[in-house]
C-alpha cells in the first residue's frame, strides 16, 4: 500500500510505491494497456503519436495533461524529468538505449543533471518547477 515500506528490499533494488500515479510510456504497446484499463489519467508522457488513434489521449495531448516526450530512441530527457514520473515504462531493446545497464546509466546522468539545475536555480522540488521552460542548452 502507498506509504508503507517493504520489510526486505534486495541490495541494488528500489522499492516502488503502488499504485503509481504518474507514468511515462515509451512505447505504444505500453500505452495500449492504460487505454484498456481506462487509466489514461496516470499517463503523463508518451512518445510518437504516429500510431495514436485514441481520441481521449489525443485530447490529453492537445490540452497539456499528457506531454509528448519525443520519438522512440530520441527522447527529450528534460521534458521527461520535468514530468516527475513515478515510473517510466520502456522497452530495453529500443534504439539508442542498448540494454538495461546503458539505460540505468542514462537515467542516473539525467538525474545528476537535474540536481545540478535545481541547485543552481534554488528550486527545491520538481513540483515547483515549470516543465514548459525546461530545455537543453547547446554549449
Amino acid at each position: 500500500p502507498a506509504g508503507s515500506k517493504p520489510a526486505q528490499v534486495p541490495e541494488g533494488y528500489t522499492a516502488l510505491e503502488v499504485p503509481v500515479s504518474r507514468v511515462v510510456c515509451m512505447t505504444s504497446l505500453q500505452l495500449s494497456n492504460f487505454i484498456c484499463l481506462d487509466e489514461l489519467d496516470r499517463v503523463v508522457g508518451i512518445t510518437s503519436t504516429r500510431h495514436l488513434f485514441n481520441p481521449e489521449m489525443k485530447e490529453r495531448l492537445a490540452d497539456g495533461r499528457t506531454a509528448k516526450i519525443g520519438i522512440e530512441g530520441n527522447f527529450d530527457n528534460e521534458v521527461i524529468l520535468g514530468l516527475d514520473p513515478d515510473l517510466i515504462l520502456m522497452d530495453l531493446m529500443m534504439p539508442n538505449m542498448n540494454g538495461a545497464d546503458a539505460t540505468a546509466a542514462r537515467i542516473k546522468a539525467m538525474t545528476a543533471e537535474l540536481a545540478g539545475v535545481m541547485a543552481a536555480t534554488g528550486v527545491t522540488s520538481l513540483k515547483k518547477m515549470d516543465p514548459t521552460v525546461i530545455h537543453r542548452m547547446a554549449f
